[in-house]
């Protein structure tokens, strides 16, 4: 379960972006357009099919258009194009684009030269990655995508952020924190999980119950004094912290399954707790530190956080209130039904074959951030 920990520059900064907004979403525009708003337009790419795929109050989005949108979040995000194959989701996410640029049309000029700084920086690199990684330049070339046309995405998606972060008040914050206050809580916590695993190749199933026996003979062993170092190492299912000695440390608590993070939050500090089941197994853990967090202790960094979550929240008011009413029509091609394969026991294997991974984080069992990049089982 482990990931490679190195992204090029010009994904990362999107990323950053894409991890503070409600919904994951890069916006294009690349039909007629007014001076000053973002959108590609045809030249250096592919023509505009001009075959309308949503009309909404004041425009339409096109299908050209909303495909070179969908390359472009898919090259920031490729996991997103699994999730972009299925029409319900497709369907929202063109939604959602629509939002954006209503959003932007009724920024200031001025609101919207908030971004540009971000967006040339972010011009500088995409440009560099384009010229040096035929990879990227061969998906861009192929759906038409320039970069002129991705970097006005970036400015689209980065200027209605910033807007909506600067009608975020104190009280905002506050009330963003009061929601979640364990949200921003971290800990130093050393674990070893044994699963629950059926039989495989080279490997002996274990049920439930020995899986708990397990835990239970680990538990006792370091009660007695055993070293975490080498009974993680025997012991654990844990590939991200085994090796370790179990630690995760000075780990964000919320990323973690609702079973660990409660163990992590309440579990007396120093003392290993009685195992604890989750979706992964059986976890026999010690929490070494815990810092508790206050509003008034939160540094500059976590109440940014804060207000990119409250300004998220503007934006999901607009989207589930107003935006659907400005929507008029939506009509994306719809795929075409297939005959399944008569196929021997076709169903059962294609229901066990499905599942979907994500990237994962550095020093705590978590999902897919810009600052974690290694995931561990207890994961959510």
């Amino acid at each position: 379960m482990l990931h490679n920990k190195r992204r090029s520059a010009w994904r990362r900064s999107l990323l950053l972006v894409l991890a503070a907004m409600l919904v994951m979403t890069i916006a294009a525009a690349c039909g007629a357009k007014k001076d000053n708003e973002p959108g590609g337009g045809t030249e250096g790419g592919k023509p505009d099919s001009g075959k309308a795929v949503a009309t909404y109050k004041d425009g339409t989005v096109t299908e050209s258009e909303f495909e070179k949108y969908k390359t472009f979040f898919v090259l920031m995000n490729p996991q997103a194009e699994m999730f972009l194959s299925i029409p319900q989701y497709q369907e929202q996410f063109l939604q959602e684009y629509i939002g954006y640029k209503v959003l932007f049309s009724r920024m200031s000029d001025e609101s919207k030269k908030a971004a540009d700084t971000d967006t040339e920086e972010f011009r500088t690199q995409l440009q560099t990655a384009y010229d040096d990684t035929e990879e990227l330049r061969t998906r861009m070339e192929s759906s038409g995508l320039t970069v002129d046309e991705a970097v006005d995405y970036f400015r689209l998606i980065m200027s209605v952020m910033k807007d909506a972060e600067s009608k975020v008040t104190d009280a905002d914050v506050k009330a963003v924190y009061d929601e979640n206050p364990a949200a921003l809580q971290k800990a130093s916590v050393r674990h070893v999980l044994v699963s629950i695993q059926e039989a495989a190749e080279g490997q002996e199933a274990r049920t439930e119950e020995q899986a708990l026996e397990r835990a239970n003979e680990v538990k006792s062993k370091l009660d007695a004094g055993g070293d975490w170092e080498a009974l993680a190492a025997e012991y654990s299912d844990d590939p991200g912290s085994k090796d370790k000695g179990g630690l995760y440390d000075n780990a964000d608590v919320s990323q973690w399954v609702e079973e660990f993070k409660n163990a992590a939050l309440t579990q007396e500090v120093g003392v290993i707790g009685e195992p604890v089941k989750t979706s992964f197994g059986y976890h026999v853990i010690l929490v070494e530190k815990r810092d508790e967090v206050t509003f008034e202790t939160l540094t500059d960094e976590q109440k940014e956080q804060l207000r990119q979550g409250a300004a998220s929240k503007v934006l999901n008011d607009f989207m589930q209130t107003e935006l659907p009413e400005l929507i008029e029509k939506i009509d994306l091609p719809q795929p075409e039904a297939t005959e399944p394969p008569a196929t021997e026991g076709g169903a059962e294997n294609g229901a066990q074959n499905g599942g979907a991974g994500t990237d994962g984080a550095d020093d705590a069992p978590a999902d897919d951030t810009p600052a974690n990049e290694e995931k561990a089982p207890a994961a959510q």
